[in-house]
Parts: structure tokens; sequence; C-alpha cells
């Protein structure tokens, strides 16, 4: 495979072993973050079956459309079944013209839906510069270290030059205690392990909304702020400061 991590913006991919961990809404949260910082983002679905992705845009379009207001919006593209196949064998050239096409002046590209079982995940897991696996929390810290040992031993090793993947503990359920860290040890792991959202229902209301946590705080969604969004919003700031540091590691700046 040629390597064209040089050519290409920026790749974020969210790479999903299990089912239901909310990879998708983590990935509107990076992706709405980021033009919210008045960055160009080409998002990509990779489930043209279940398109959880496509699905939250379609929302936020009608959203939008219903209430008359204005959001930013990534250009944003499905790769159907055939193309999976077809891309999986002609290699990352062809998949970044389609990239280019999409979006030639994309900033960032956030791609949502890898999984082992997707023929195209090994090929674009090896373009990515910054991989972000996403899981179920469990309910100790101490179950968290095998989780993590094993998905890193299914990750294709594609590209030499990307760090350590990105774990985020998702869903965290509320008895979750997270650790409190010395600055070394915080040093030592943070590019490592992350903390995504806790188990809240707003987060399902507002992916049927099409929106999140950033339109929220931006003023600009007709939805007053709460204390459940103020709690909230602090999950937001530490998964972009987990995020951020991550993609610093490979000399991205988000």
């Amino acid at each position: 495979m040629n390597d064209t991590s040089h050519i290409l913006p920026p790749i974020i991919l969210m790479y999903a072993y299990e089912p239901n961990c909310g990879s998708t809404m983590l990935s509107t949260h990076i992706i709405s973050h980021l033009l919210y910082q008045q960055k160009q983002i080409l998002s990509v679905d990779l489930t043209p079956k279940q398109r959880s992705l496509t699905h939250y845009l379609e929302n936020r379009k009608r959203y939008l459309d219903k209430r008359n207001i204005s959001l930013p919006i990534p250009t944003h593209m499905v790769v159907t079944a055939g193309q999976l196949q077809t891309l999986s064998q002609t290699g990352s050239e062809e998949l970044l013209s389609h990239f280019k096409e999409a979006c030639p002046d994309a900033d960032y590209i956030v791609i949502d839906g890898a999984c082992p079982s997707l023929p195209l995940a090994a090929l674009i897991s090896g373009m990515a510069h910054s991989v972000v696996i996403p899981f179920i929390c469990p309910n100790t810290m101490e179950e968290i270290a095998p989780l993590i040992g094993s998905f890193a031993q299914q990750l294709p090793d594609t590209n030499a030059s990307r760090p350590y993947p990105l774990f985020i503990a998702n869903r965290i359920p509320a008895s979750f205690k997270k650790p409190i860290s010395s600055k070394k040890k915080e040093q030592d792991s943070i590019l490592t392990l992350g903390f995504g959202f806790n188990e809240r229902s707003m987060y399902h209301e507002l992916f049927l909304r099409g929106l999140t946590l950033s339109d929220i705080f931006a003023e600009k969604s007709g939805i007053s702020v709460d204390l459940a969004y103020v709690a909230a919003r602090g999950e937001l700031n530490l998964l972009m400061h987990h995020i951020m540091q991550h993609c610093l590691h490979t000399n991205l700046q988000v």
C-alpha cells in the first residue's frame, strides 16, 4: 500500500469493536467541535445499511428547516456497499480520490463506522492519522485494561508511523469512578485511554434532533441551557481534551 498520509488532510477514524458503544455520537460531537472552529469537514459514513451518521445529519437538516435556523454542517459522503468491496481491492489512491472529489478543501476527515468485519477497515486504518476506539465502559476501572488489551490485539497494524490508538471509555455508568491521576500518570496514559460520555438520555434526544452540545452552548439551536447540559459540557470538554492530546501527538492540531 502506498503511503498517502502526507497528502491527505488529517483523518480521525472511529473504529468500533462493540455494537452500541456510541461511536457515532462521539463522531458527531468531534465533527461539530471542529465546525465551530471554522474548519472544513468531510464526514464519511462506512455503514451503508445502518447509516447512523447519515441519519444524524438528515435529522439535523430537518431540524434546521423546520425552525428556519442555520447551524454548521459538514460535507458528507456515504461509502456504498459496492464501494466497500471495490475500494478494499483497488487501494488507498482510489479512496483518496473519492475523498478529494467529495471535499477538495477539507481540513479534516472524520470517518465513522469502521469495525473488524468491514472490508475497507484495514486500508482506512492504515491511512488514518488518529484511530479512536470507543467501547462501553464497564463498572470499574480494573475491568478496562483487559478490554483494551483484547481490542489492541485485533487492530490492523498497517501504519507504523501512527501512534497507539486512543481508547475511549464511553456510555459511562453512574457508578463508575474515574481515576484521579497525578500529572505524570496522566501524561503516560492520556494517549491511550480517554473518557467519553456518561449514560444520559439527553444524548439520544440530541441525536434525534441532529444536534450536539456545541450547538446548545453556541446558543443557536433554540434550546435553553439547563443544569443537565452544563454537567454534560464537562464530559465534552474532557473528551475533546483527550482527542486534542492524541492528535497533537501525531503533529495534528484539532
